[in-house]
């Protein structure tokens, strides 16, 4: 809007009315006592509105495209960071609430007047007296949820298991190969996805640079605790390990990019032995428990660790913490789903399948 004003400013004043018009002196008038008229220069108004027009066409109106293009961009990216994907995709199996205040439609801290003034006003819509048979399984479910949540004592029990992440046990799998997944951004939490933080290049290794480690399925993992940033083994084997810009410390960022007997000596040119052959359970445990450890440390250039850590202590600790969370969790669930007929699991089943029965426009006016 300033660019568009400035731009028409010279305009506006050129075509002013005629009493307004701008009287010339006698001396520097080519007619006596005369005035300019404001059409006199109408060919050169009409050539800096043509060249007005050009610049907005070529410049002004592709920058705008671009900021709003880049400002729904960053719109989307935020939404995505805090877990909101606008509509909900019912229809496909999308985002069905995942908790009861998202199925109220309430804050977690509401309290049970607005919790109730919520399961009214749901119930008023899916009721199958208004919304019709369909309906009827979506509104039982709202009366378990109400029963829930209007108690204290069974509301504290299902407010405790959301405190609890819900644990998924990967599927134990061997395989040589496995899907990459980027690293996190810095600052971000690290999260394990049960497979190596490494790309894994093991079908691609031709048949002369095979041996006896890759028919044993091994891979290579850098201890980064110990690296002491030497660049031997980067010189080794520059397609599978490269020096991280963060932290300077050695990392396999492929794994079998280089034949094995490059691989043999990256692991013997290291002075103080932090890179060994390990199998694959070991190697995505080694990995995350490694990256966890340096994301809490941050950025560390071209600096030593003041306090030497054993990583394979980490890698046991994080184990039985895990192993405790599974455990800890499951019991959170089975004291919540005593509150229920059926497991936490089997409820959210329901209400899945319970929203994929409602009309689309019913969903979108209870749950948009």
């Amino acid at each position: 809007l300033a660019v568009l004003v400035v731009g028409l400013h010279p305009f506006v004043q050129r075509l002013r009315p005629a009493n307004m018009a701008t009287v010339v002196p006698i001396s520097k008038s080519p007619l006596p006592c005369a005035t300019q008229s404001p059409w006199s220069s109408l060919g050169a108004c009409h050539k800096r509105a043509a060249t007005f027009a050009a610049w907005t066409t070529k410049v002004a109106l592709p920058l705008a495209l671009l900021f709003q293009g880049l400002s729904r961009r960053s719109a989307r990216r935020t939404a995505v960071r805090h877990g909101h994907h606008g509509h909900h995709s019912y229809g496909s199996g999308g985002n069905i609430p995942r908790t009861l205040y998202e199925f109220l439609g309430v804050e977690h801290r509401a309290d049970t007047a607005t919790i109730r003034k919520a399961y009214l006003q749901k119930q008023k819509m899916v009721h199958p007296d208004v919304a019709g048979d369909e309906a009827q399984e979506v509104s039982m479910l709202l009366n378990s949820a109400w029963d829930v949540l209007k108690n204290t004592e069974k509301r504290a029990a299902y407010d405790a298991s959301l405190h609890v992440a819900p644990h998924h046990e990967e599927p134990e799998d061997d395989s040589p190969t496995w899907s990459w997944t980027p690293k996190e951004g810095r600052g971000h939490k690290v999260i394990y996805h049960g497979r190596p933080r490494s790309r894994s290049l093991y079908n691609r290794v031709p048949q002369e640079e095979r041996g006896e480690k890759w028919e044993e399925q091994k891979f290579l993992f850098v201890d980064e605790l110990k690296c002491i940033s030497c660049w031997n083994c980067v010189s080794c084997a520059p397609k599978s390990i490269c020096m991280d810009a963060d932290h300077i410390r050695a990392r396999v960022f492929a794994q079998w990019g280089n034949s094995e007997d490059d691989l043999e000596w990256a692991v013997r040119s290291c002075p103080v032995d932090c890179i060994s052959w390990v199998s694959r359970k070991e190697l995505q445990v080694l990995e995350h428990v490694t990256a966890e450890h340096m994301n809490s440390i941050g950025c560390v250039r071209s600096s030593r660790f003041s306090k030497p850590t054993h990583l394979p202590h980490l890698a046991e600790k994080w184990v039985e913490r895990r192993r405790r969370d599974a455990e800890f969790a499951k019991k959170r669930m089975e004291l919540a789903s005593k509150h229920f007929n059926v497991t936490m699991e089997q409820f959210h089943q329901q209400l899945h399948s319970a929203m994929l029965k409602l009309p689309p426009e019913l969903r979108e006016a209870a749950w948009s």
